[in-house]
């Protein structure tokens, strides 16, 4: 055989072979696509349904909507103050209280203490969103990959091992949820600077399960949503700027802060119900209500 040819052939060989080796990242990265293509083609037909006995323009039920992503998780109404769906469900009632630990008014105080708080943030994180939030207003504009790292240089970081990878993760999700949402939710001119909204909303869904639970009165509940909903209006721009920490949020949680396909497809369903929200031929809360009331 020319040597040439024998060169060719071994070549595609070994690229052969890398596919093959790694072909549960391409049908991880496939499969993303494809449920992202699916669910944008039925969005307009799917209809968010609220609960018939709440109000949906009310500034009680603007609060409850910073829930929609937890409360649509778990099978509620997102208008439904008092998570009536579990009234019904054992199953549900017993998961939560297993997942969540609420078993008492001073455990759903102290989960909402903590979700309100500490809001699952990591002191890394919130120090390199920052400076990356700083620039943008520097430059007047979303900062790139490199004008991020030279600012966290001139910062006095390094740009290296944690912070590059945070700062790749970061980036890397925003790319992959533009991809399964639409370029409108996620611009490449809007950058995630904040990802406090993923323990916000789930903060306001807990604060209805503690109603059902026996756990807390519905004032109770009440003042602990419009609370939240304070705290959400003062960090937050929007309800597009509220949804994009939310989604990139949840997925550095569950990823610890690095890259991860695997991560990308288990917060697909975030990235869809964000959409949905923002949809107004679905119904969706969060076209529909002002940011601002």
């Amino acid at each position: 055989m020319p040597l040439r040819a024998a060169s060719i052939r071994i070549d595609l060989d070994a690229i052969f072979g890398w596919i093959v080796e790694n072909w549960l990242i391409f049908a991880i990265i496939g499969g993303v696509i494809l449920l992202g293509i699916i669910v944008l083609m039925v969005l307009p037909t799917s209809k968010i349904k609220p609960d018939p006995k709440h109000p949906v323009d009310s500034p009680e039920a603007a609060d409850l909507a910073l829930g929609y992503v937890q409360i649509d998780n778990a099978d509620g109404r997102w208008n439904d103050p008092l998570a009536s769906h579990l009234d019904d469900a054992p199953g549900a009632r017993e998961a939560l209280v297993e997942l969540w630990g609420l078993t008492s008014n001073a455990e759903w105080n102290e989960t909402l203490d903590r979700l309100t708080t500490v809001r699952r943030r990591r002191p890394l994180w919130v120090e390199l969103l920052r400076i990356r939030r700083d620039a943008a207003q520097r430059l007047g504009r979303a900062p790139s990959t490199k004008q991020w790292l030279e600012a966290i240089r001139a910062a006095g970081g390094s740009g290296k091992g944690e912070e590059r990878a945070v700062v790749d993760a970061i980036t890397f999700y925003e790319e992959q949820f533009r991809g399964v949402t639409s370029k409108e939710r996620f611009p490449k001119d809007a950058i995630v600077t904040n990802l406090d909204a993923y323990a916000l909303n789930q903060a306001v869904a807990v604060a209805t399960w503690g109603v059902s639970l026996g756990l807390a009165t519905p004032e109770d509940s009440r003042r602990r949503i419009a609370e939240i909903g304070r705290i959400a209006r003062e960090e937050y721009s929007s309800w597009d700027d509220y949804g994009r920490s939310l989604v990139v949020g949840r997925a550095m949680h569950w990823s610890d802060g690095v890259q991860n396909e695997r991560q990308v497809k288990q917060s697909t369903d975030a990235a869809i119900a964000f959409a949905r929200a923002m949809n107004p031929k679905a119904d969706g809360p969060w076209a529909a209500l002002p940011w601002r009331r």
